[in-house]
């Protein structure tokens, strides 16, 4: 038989709390605060996955549920990234098909970490929109990923602050949330960039 490639991923939730010590004072993630973190691990498919997977989860799980992350060992700046390549790191020795594990901060942010020294960081934005259907019109509710990959940066732990990417995005949100779609020509967004 021909070996497809075939990944398979087990997503649980951790009640997590951290702070950021070494953004800016003024930051809002410098205060002690606390995500329903969504992790999700991805391995490469064999016949012992599922059970591997449950054993890792048990093994994450049992390591951080309720924790302050800020007090474990190897997390004192828990950044997504950091936290993302954390895991990767616990789980590879005993999980050799581990391909990736993603950290979800919130339903809209969210990273990645494939071993090496590049992350992904992910922000979603949902628009809500009209599309010309014939004389008539048609609803639309999209949602909108962006990501970037890169190295993280040295003093802060991550690649680059959620926040950036929104604010790099708000331009072209602001030009289709709540719009006709069919009054937008292509060169307006060319403009935004």
């Amino acid at each position: 038989t021909s070996d497809l490639g075939f990944s398979l991923r087990r997503d649980f939730i951790l009640e997590l709390a951290h702070f950021l010590p070494h953004v800016p004072q003024d930051h809002k993630c410098r205060r002690l605060h606390g995500h329903s973190y969504g992790i999700g691990l991805q391995v490469k498919q064999a016949d012992d996955s599922n059970r591997l997977l449950l054993a890792a989860e048990a093994r994450i799980s049992k390591l951080l549920e309720r924790r302050l992350l800020n007090n474990v060992e190897g997390l004192e700046n828990p950044t997504a990234e950091i936290l993302a390549s954390y895991i990767f790191e616990k789980l590879k020795p005993s999980l050799a098909n581990l391909q990736a594990v993603m950290v979800n901060e919130t339903l809209d942010s969210a990273c990645s970490y494939k071993g090496g020294n590049i992350w992904g960081v992910f922000k979603a934005f949902e628009l809500e929109s009209a599309l010309p259907h014939g004389d008539s019109f048609l609803g639309r509710s999209l949602r909108i990923r962006l990501g970037i990959e890169k190295e993280l940066d040295p003093d802060l732990g991550w690649t680059l602050d959620f926040a950036q990417i929104k604010s790099w995005f708000r331009p072209i949100k602001n030009r289709l949330d709540h719009h006709n779609l069919g009054e937008i020509d292509g060169r307006d967004l060319s403009q935004l960039r």
